[in-house]
C-alpha cells in the first residue's frame, strides 16, 4: 500500500493517492471476503486447526476439549487481564511506529522514496510472519510466540532509535514486522485458545476496546513527545520499554481453568 500511494502521489497528486488507496482496498479487501469467508470451519467440514470433523476413531481421541467461559467468567481470570496488558502495551508501539516511522526516516537522512520501500519492507515481513507464527504457534505454544513478538518489536524500536542510512532502517523493519506479525497473528489465537468460541465475540468486545484505545493512543504520544523534544528518540525509548514489559509479561499468561 505505501507503494501504490507513493506512486500515485507521485503521478498526480494526494488526492489520486486516495483514490488509488480506495479502490486498492475495495478490490483487496470486499470480494475475497464477500466471496471466499466462512462463519466457521464446521460449516465446511472442518476443524478449527484443519482437521476433518469426521475422523478416525483414533484421531479423535486426539481432540482436545475446546473450553468454554462466559465474558463475566473470563474476566474474572488472571490471563484474561494479563493478556489486556499485554495488548495494552504492545498495541501503542504498533500504531505510534506506523505512523511516524516515515517522517523519522526522513528526518534521519532517508529519502522518501528509500523510506516508502522500508515501510513496505516492514509490511512484507509482518504478513509473512504471521504465516509461521501460525505454524509455530501450535508447536511452541502461544505464549512463547508472544514473548518472541515483543523481543522483536523491541529490538525494532531499538535499531529504529539508531538508524542513520537506509540499511540500519531495513533491518529495524524486519523486527518491527517480526514482532507485528506475531502479535496480530497470535493474540487471535490465545484468546480463542483459552476462552474458546462459544463467546469469543464478547470477550473481545472488551479486548478490542483496549485495543483500538491503545492504537489511538500511540501516534499522539509519539507525536507529543517529537513535538516536545524536536525528534523521535525519546517516543522510540518509551516503545522500547514497553515493548521489554510486554515480554516480561508473556510467562505470566497461563491457561484459565474453571
Amino acid at each position: 500500500m505505501p507503494l501504490i500511494a507513493y506512486a500515485a502521489i507521485s503521478f498526480d497528486g494526494w488526492r489520486m493517492g486516495w483514490i488509488i488507496i480506495g479502490a486498492t482496498v475495495f478490490v483487496i479487501g470486499f470480494f475475497p471476503n464477500f466471496f471466499l469467508l466462512h462463519r466457521r470451519p464446521e460449516d465446511i467440514g472442518l476443524l478449527p486447526d484443519g482437521g476433518p470433523v469426521k475422523d478416525s476413531s483414533e484421531n479423535n481421541k486426539k481432540q482436545v476439549e475446546e473450553p468454554i467461559f462466559s465474558r463475566a467468567e473470563a474476566m474474572k481470570t488472571s490471563a484474561f487481564w494479563f493478556l489486556i496488558i499485554f495488548t495494552a502495551l504492545v498495541y501503542p508501539i504498533q500504531a505510534g511506529i506506523s505512523l511516524h516511522q516515515a517522517p523519522h526516516l526522513i528526518e534521519r537522512g532517508v529519502s522518501a522514496g528509500t523510506a516508502t520501500l522500508i515501510i513496505s519492507t516492514f509490511s512484507a515481513i509482518s504478513g509473512a510472519s504471521a504465516l509461521f507464527y501460525g505454524l509455530a504457534v501450535r508447536r511452541f505454544g502461544a505464549r512463547t510466540n508472544l514473548f518472541v513478538s515483543a523481543i522483536c518489536l523491541a529490538l525494532g524500536c531499538i535499531l529504529m532509535n539508531k538508524v542513520q542510512g537506509s540499511g540500519l532502517g531495513y533491518l529495524a523493519a524486519i523486527f518491527f514486522g517480526l514482532g507485528i506479525g506475531g502479535v496480530l497473528c497470535v493474540l487471535p489465537i490465545i484468546w480463542a485458545d483459552y476462552y474458546g468460541r462459544s463467546n469469543f465475540g464478547a470477550i473481545r468486545g472488551v479486548v478490542l476496546t483496549v485495543q483500538v484505545g491503545a492504537q489511538a493512543i500511540g501516534p499522539i504520544l509519539s507525536g507529543a513527545l517529537r513535538d516536545w523534544t524536536y525528534n523521535y528518540d525519546l517516543s522510540l525509548l518509551v516503545f522500547s520499554f514497553m515493548a521489554i514489559l510486554s515480554a516480561f509479561i508473556c510467562p505470566l499468561i497461563r491457561p484459565p481453568s474453571h
